[in-house]
């Protein structure tokens, strides 16, 4: 009945919240129900956060040691680029909305935001930046700064990728053994995932119960405001930002979304930018003219790299987690928060409960951290069961924004028209 892991986690979290509600006043001898359930949720969170870092860490320096430095050539210079600067905006976009829309205004007093507020990780602009290189790259592992952790796994990537092109047959032996194992390491994490989240339903039974035993209803009103607002971000993404961008380059934008809209419907629906690459590939060249070797090398690597769906949820996310912990994020932390995100996303693109994940270590990364009975725990829980709903829109963004970047691409490159009106 509850083949797909969403069906089964939203099944758990609607579960937990009714019997949350209805059982929220009632005892078990001297002992509250929910501290019954409570320990199920608490192992749930225990094992997501064991498994985080690792996972991002190998997976980012298989991702950058599979880049051969020979690919990026002016038109890899001109992709990278275009997706840096679309996600760029995407993270701008979505900090606006964040300083500018108060989820917790929207709580009832006795709600979830208003009590038990944590104590945030500040720090100045500059020491963000300079603490992003570790003194003790060892020691950046322990989970304590990811930020850290990313930058030792980017630069290590980015010379193991160089050393597997090298020249001496040793050195490129070795490199080759080392990548084999990391990717090895990537894999055996992502195994852990699919495990864990089988745990899933289980785990978010409880914190769902618990967090409605607590607060009951209200708590509906914020989680609906959230799903609105991301969903403005995403359209406003695509039809605002990705509309200029094809314009200034050429493009007639009712032209290029019209060929593209099986596309955006495929990925809408498959949630998997993987699942519609060979679509989008067929797309670009047959009804959109893009030269066949910027749309192969454009399009597999935007999957994997351009996320901007990804960047909006996620920076959404911790500013909803926050403002319903009745917590502010300053400028240094939105700026840990964006950058974590812009990184991981990278390490975490095509990995079953990949942005479960990630939203856990960008919330580490700042010490707002879901502990068990925790307001952080309560909103996450509640952001896990519409993570699907959510997912099918970012996923759209992200498979529309890579053929976009490819477009814009292919006309800097041939000069000429690519379509006919």
């Amino acid at each position: 009945m509850f083949k797909s892991p969403f069906a089964r986690i939203f099944a758990a979290l609607t579960a937990g919240a009714v019997l949350g509600i209805a059982f929220g006043s009632f005892k078990f001898g001297e002992t509250p129900l929910q501290n019954i359930v409570a320990p199920f949720g608490a192992l749930f969170i225990r094992l997501l956060r064991m498994c985080a870092v690792p996972t991002i860490f190998f997976s980012l320096i298989v991702a950058a040691a599979s880049t051969p430095p020979s690919s990026l050539g002016r038109i890899g210079l001109k992709t990278v680029a275009l997706y840096a600067l679309t996600a760029l905006i995407a993270g701008a976009v979505s900090l606006i909305l964040g300083n500018n829309i108060d989820f917790s205004a929207l709580l009832p007093k006795t709600d979830i935001g208003t009590s038990d507020v944590p104590q945030l990780v500040s720090v100045s602009l500059q020491d963000t930046l300079l603490n992003i290189v570790p003194l003790n790259p060892f020691a950046a592992l322990n989970g304590e700064n990811i930020l850290q952790a990313i930058f030792i796994a980017v630069v290590s990537g980015i010379a193991l990728s160089f050393l597997r092109e090298s020249s001496d047959p040793a050195k490129k032996e070795k490199a080759e053994n080392l990548f084999k194992v990391c990717s090895g390491l990537s894999e055996i994490m992502f195994i852990l995932i699919r495990w864990i989240m089988f745990y899933a339903p289980v785990g978010v039974f409880s914190l769902a119960f618990d967090t409605f035993a607590k607060n009951g209803l209200g708590i509906l009103t914020p989680l609906s405001k959230f799903a609105l607002t991301a969903y403005g971000a995403f359209l406003f993404q695509m039809f605002a930002v990705y509309a200029v961008m094809l314009k200034f380059a050429g493009w007639n934008p009712l032209f290029f979304f019209k060929n593209i809209r099986d596309v955006m419907l495929t990925a809408f629906v498959t949630r998997s930018s993987g699942a519609a690459l060979p679509l989008s590939i067929e797309t670009a060249e047959e009804k959109l003219n893009i030269p066949e070797n910027i749309a192969s090398f454009s399009l597999p690597l935007g999957a994997t790299v351009n996320m901007n769906g990804v960047t909006i949820q996620q920076c959404l996310s911790v500013f909803f987690i926050a403002s319903v912990c009745g917590v502010t994020l300053d400028f240094s932390q939105q700026i840990t928060v964006l950058s974590v995100i812009l990184l991981a996303s990278v390490g975490t693109a095509g990995i079953p409960g990949g942005a479960v994940i990630m939203l856990l270590t960008v919330l580490q990364s700042i010490g707002l951290s879901p502990e068990q009975g925790s307001n952080a725990a309560a909103a996450y829980t509640l952001l896990l069961g519409i993570d699907a709903l959510l997912d099918m829109g970012q996923t759209c963004l992200n498979v529309t924004g890579d053929l976009v970047c490819a477009a814009v691409v292919a006309k800097t490159e041939t000069k000429k028209d690519l379509y006919h009106d």
